[in-house]
C-alpha cells in the first residue's frame, strides 16, 4: 500500500510542480496526509489485534507485530514525504538520505542481532531507519506545506488509488512468500535470521 501512496503523490505532485503551482501542492499534502494517516491506524490496530494468532502461526515474538504495526504508519507518512522529493526533483536529497537510512537500517539491525533480538532485530532495524528518513525529509521539504493553505480544490484519485493498491498488494504477497514460509518451518532464531537479510536484501 505505501508503494501506491507513492505513485499516487509523485503522478500528482510532479504535475503541480511542473505547473508552478505552489498551492496546489501545499493542499495536497494535508489532503493524501488525512486520508492515509486513518487506514495506517486501522491496519495498526488490526495488527496488534491478531498479533497473538499471528505469534502462534509465524512462531514469533508478538512484540514483532506490534513494531510491524508501528512501522506500518510511519511507511505510509514516509511514502508522501519521500515521494515528494522525487516530483520536486530533489534527486540528491533524496540519495543521501536513502544511503544515511540504509546506514541505519545495517547498523541496527547488525547490533540488535548480536544482543540476540531474532526476528526483531529486521523489524527494528527498519523502523528507526524509517524514522530517520522521514525526519530528514520533513526538514527538507517543510517549506513546501507550512503554513497550511485553504483547499479550494476537489481531488480525483479514486480510480487510479484503486488500480495501484491492487498492483502494489499482489506484489508485495509474490516477495513475501518466502518469509512467511520460512517463518513456519523453520525455529525462532533461524527465522528472524532469515527475515533480518530478507529485508536488508530489498533495501539494497
Amino acid at each position: 500500500p505505501s508503494n501506491t501512496v507513492s505513485l499516487l503523490v509523485t503522478r500528482t505532485v510532479s504535475g503541480l510542480f511542473g505547473q508552478k503551482d505552489w498551492h496546489g501542492i501545499n493542499t495536497f499534502f494535508y489532503f493524501i496526509f488525512w486520508r492515509t494517516l486513518l487506514p495506517a491506524l486501522a491496519i495498526f490496530l488490526l495488527i496488534g489485534l491478531f498479533s497473538q494468532p499471528f505469534s502462534v502461526l509465524l512462531k514469533a515474538n508478538p512484540t514483532a507485530f506490534w513494531v510491524l504495526g508501528v512501522m506500518t504508519v510511519f511507511a505510509f507518512l514516509g511514502a508522501i514525504i519521500r515521494s515528494y522529493l522525487s516530483a520536486l526533483q530533489r534527486f540528491t536529497a533524496q540519495i543521501v538520505i536513502g544511503v544515511i537510512e540504509l546506514g541505519v537500517l545495517l547498523t541496527v539491525t547488525f547490533l540488535l542481532l548480536k544482543l540476540e533480538f531474532a526476528a526483531l532485530s529486521g523489524v527494528l532495524g527498519m523502523l528507526i531507519s524509517v524514522i530517520v528518513g522521514t525526519i530528514l525529509t520533513l526538514h527538507l521539504i517543510s517549506s513546501y506545506f507550512l503554513p497550511q493553505k485553504k483547499n479550494h480544490q476537489r481531488l480525483k484519485i479514486r480510480s487510479f488509488f484503486l488500480y495501484s493498491l491492487i498492483f502494489s498488494a499482489g506484489t508485495m504477497s509474490l516477495i513475501s512468500t518466502d518469509v512467511l514460509l520460512t517463518r513456519y518451518y523453520f525455529d525462532t532464531h533461524n527465522s528472524g535470521l532469515y527475515s533480518a537479510l530478507s529485508v536488508i536484501g530489498r533495501m539494497i
